[in-house]
């Protein structure tokens, strides 16, 4: 374990006597100092920004504050405003991040980043996706599992239409909700929109759920007709906000924050899966490969179609 440390960057000095204590700890929290507080140099206003490390019983906790602005582009890849940069250092410290939160208030850019010591408790997936019949080649769907220490982000995708044109947008938000899948809800689905539309893609229907597998807190944010169910004693859907993802999206989105019940399944499907799915309560403790092949053979309709199940380990065992 180790104390509180600070350091005020103003050179490349200092850049490495802070990369020097980091890489005490781990490689991955020297990744992240190493892009702070280069970041520091290139972007803040003066020059200069105060580095903290600091440690309690359950993470370290890095933050950097200093002079300047700060938004959602900026962590994205290949948007930055550093001519010579290729703009991947921020991108890169939330990819390493557990939680990252920032604020950029009155020209204070504060940027909060937690690695977790312990980890969450272990999450079982199986998923299914299957392309419409005669278009076994072009799945317009897809779906995305991204697992850090402390939370998992799920999530399930629908492009408009079939065939070639819709796969190609389903790889591409594959693709990019995985890389930035350290951004809030939200943000990320209003980032994928504007990628899609700046791309040319096909948009479609997104659902995401992030679970703290730590605290068995699930987060979900939706757009349309892909959906989200919570199997346990009773069964919870989860809204989702009307609108396409790379076409028409409204201004403020709807995100919800539940706790898991005891004993849950979590579901996510397309609509080529009906909305009548229904699990047993019988056949909640089934093996989940075998379930989600029980559930795809009795509620799939002839379309593009995706259904994801998961669990906490530990709610259930």
């Amino acid at each position: 374990m180790h104390k509180d440390y600070e350091v005020v960057v103003t050179s490349e000095k200092d850049v490495r006597i802070a990369e020097a204590y980091a890489k005490e700890i781990s490689e991955e929290v020297y990744v992240i100092v190493s892009e702070l507080s280069t970041n520091v140099l290139k972007h803040s206003k003066d020059g200069k920004g105060t580095l903290q490390m600091s440690n309690t019983s359950e993470y370290i906790h890095i933050k950097l504050t200093n002079e300047g602005s700060l938004n959602t582009t900026h962590f994205i890849d290949g948007k930055t405003t550093i001519s010579d940069s290729l703009g991947i250092g921020l991108g890169a410290v939330g990819r390493l991040s557990d939680e990252l939160t920032y604020s950029s208030d009155n020209g204070l850019v504060e940027i909060n980043v937690k690695k977790y010591l312990k980890e969450g408790c272990k999450f079982q997936t199986a998923c299914l996706s299957y392309a419409k019949v005669g278009l076994e080649d072009f799945n317009g769907d897809t779906f995305v599992k991204v697992d850090k220490k402390n939370s998992v982000l799920l999530g399930v995708v629908d492009i408009l239409g079939h065939g070639k044109v819709a796969h190609k947008s389903a790889i591409a938000v594959k693709r990019f909700i995985e890389h930035n899948n350290y951004l809030d809800l939200e943000e990320l689905i209003y980032e994928l929109h504007n990628h899609l539309k700046g791309e040319g893609l096909r948009g479609g229907m997104v659902a995401l759920a992030r679970i703290n597998t730590v605290e068995k807190i699930l987060e979900f944010c939706g757009i349309g007709d892909s959906s989200i169910r919570i199997f346990a004693e009773n069964s919870t859907s989860l809204l989702t906000a009307d609108g396409v993802v790379g076409e028409t999206l409204r201004r403020k989105l709807i995100k919800q924050k539940v706790d898991l019940p005891e004993k849950a399944i979590i579901s996510l499907f397309t609509d080529g899966i009906s909305s009548r799915i229904e699990i047993p309560y019988n056949l909640m403790n089934s093996d989940l490969l075998k379930l989600v092949h029980l559930l795809m053979e009795k509620y799939a309709r002839d379309d593009d179609r995706t259904l994801m199940l998961a669990r906490l380990d530990d709610i259930y065992y």
